[in-house]
């Protein structure tokens, strides 16, 4: 896990560098210029998306780059995506209806020094044309740094023990009879291939996954703890009850505001969070979790007919999903960069703490992440410094999430409904817990202060499943 190190800590300097000269990009180009920064624009990339469905869009642009994507001559709404190590950037477009107009975007990037902007010309149909072909599919190719693991054997994945298992890229061990369902899901994790991905982590520092002060129930009907930017479950103990937390959940595929209202204005981006994490709810130590974001942008932009001065306005959808980490408020998000995850893709993940509970991990205190889409087969492992007064975890938590995104709560997506499976903990005492078997606070998200509607819901499905429900934007 050492050399994967360099990616955890060098990226962080270069992540605020590259996501400020984004910030300024469009708003003050002539200042780029005047500083010896070059813009370059590329050759538009055209093509037909099919109406009324979300078509995933892979464009290249610079290497390692930060980059927003808006309407062509306007910054009323902007969607910030991530270029991996070959400068490709991963996302979905969805047009409203059949049109032989055109939709007229541009992706501003900045990487090393090098600021670009990358036009793209959409035009919505279900019969693509040689000037404006359908989007290719993204073929996966083989990164730097990745490796194959194999599969164990049977016998390997019950007699290898925890550090033998961890030292090799295998996530830690459920006990099979204290959390059968959850050590079920892990024997099928190890016992199939899968390709290591190394973690290059990009900080992104508009977007941070806030802690949850409360520590007292609060008797909403049902008897739950209201919140304005966390919905799920929270176990609680002393400080030093929980060494590790695990949950598997499928991407939510997420709708954005429009889809609800059909009126025809405003362009606006919506976010959802889906994870877990360590000493999140009322702990003085930071809070250790990673998880899948889900954006979606609603432009509501000038659709024109070629040739013509026919321009109509139609709301055109813009998706991203992302993995991420964070350690509040020691750092902002960091996004895995190059690991894809798509709406639907089925992810395990387990967080550690170094150096508790018998846990091996490298020296120092540290928190240790295994993140694993096992739709396509491909994994991470890394750790990230957690400081030296730290203490061990006191609540561990599985949260559908709407992220403070610059300061303030931005109207959660519409992720409709989701579940999170295994969502087990690991007590410094070395037991295995669900998430409904010990001290435990279920969390519903509330618009405190404004509506004062209900944006989410959860209910326990299993004793180690819970189901969430998605009731408001705002």
């Amino acid at each position: 896990m050492r050399k994967d190190r360099c990616f955890s800590h060098c990226s962080v300097a270069f992540g605020f560098m590259a996501a400020l000269i984004a910030s300024f990009l469009i708003s003050a180009p002539a200042g780029f210029a005047q500083n010896g920064l070059a813009i370059q624009t590329a050759a538009p990339v055209r093509l037909t998306v099919a109406p009324k469905v979300s078509s995933p869009i892979s464009m290249k642009t610079l290497r390692n780059a930060t980059c927003v994507l808006h309407a062509e001559g306007a910054i009323d709404a902007e969607h910030k995506l991530f270029a991996d190590d070959e400068g490709m950037i991963r996302f979905y477009v969805r047009p409203p209806e059949e049109s032989e107009g055109v939709a007229h975007f541009e992706v501003d990037c900045a990487a090393n020094g090098k600021v670009a902007v990358f036009p793209l010309q959409l035009r919505s149909s279900s019969s693509p044309t040689a000037e404006m072909p359908a989007p290719r599919p993204d073929v996966p190719k083989k990164r730097p740094g990745s490796s194959m693991r194999a599969a164990l054997t049977e016998d390997e994945a019950l007699q290898l023990s925890t550090e033998e298992l961890t030292m090799r890229g295998y996530p830690v061990r459920p006990d099979p009879k204290q959390a059968p369902d959850a050590f079920a899901n892990w024997r099928k994790v190890v016992t199939k291939p899968s390709t290591f991905v190394p973690a290059r982590l990009i900080a992104n520092p508009e977007v941070t996954h806030a802690t949850n002060p409360s520590t007292n129930v609060t008797c909403i009907l049902p008897c739950v703890d209201g919140t304005a930017n966390w919905s799920g479950y929270v176990l609680q103990g002393p400080a030093g009850t929980y060494d590790l937390v695990e949950g598997k959940w499928y991407v939510p595929a997420v709708k954005p505001e429009q889809d609800n209202q059909n009126t025809a204005c405003c362009s606006k981006t919506v976010y959802s969070s889906f994870w877990i994490g360590l000493n999140g709810f009322g702990s003085p130590s930071p809070l250790v979790q990673d998880g899948t974001e889900q954006q979606v942008t609603d432009y509501f932009i000038n659709v024109c007919i070629p040739g013509t001065k026919i321009c109509v306005g139609k709301h055109y959808d813009v998706y991203s999903y992302v993995a991420w980490t964070e350690i509040f408020p020691l750092q902002p998000e960091e996004n895995i960069s190059g690991f894809v995850v798509n709406p639907g893709d089925e992810i395990y993940s387990e967080v550690w703490l170094a150096n508790s509970g018998g846990i091996p991990a490298p020296e120092g205190t540290e928190g240790i992440f295994y993140f694993e889409d096992l739709t396509r087969s491909e994994y991470t492992l890394f750790s990230q410094p957690l400081g030296s007064t730290f203490e061990e975890g006191s609540t561990a938590e599985w949260v559908m999430e709407r992220p403070t995104v610059n300061g303030s709560l931005p109207d959660l997506a519409d992720y409709g409904v989701a579940t999170m499976y295994d969502a087990n903990a690991l007590t410094s005492a070395g037991s295995w817990v669900c998430y409904d078997c010990a001290n435990y606070v279920p969390v519903w998200m509330y618009e405190f202060g404004t509506s004062g509607d209900l944006l989410s819901t959860v209910y326990p499905n299993t004793s180690s499943s819970m189901v969430f429900t998605w009731e408001n934007f705002h």
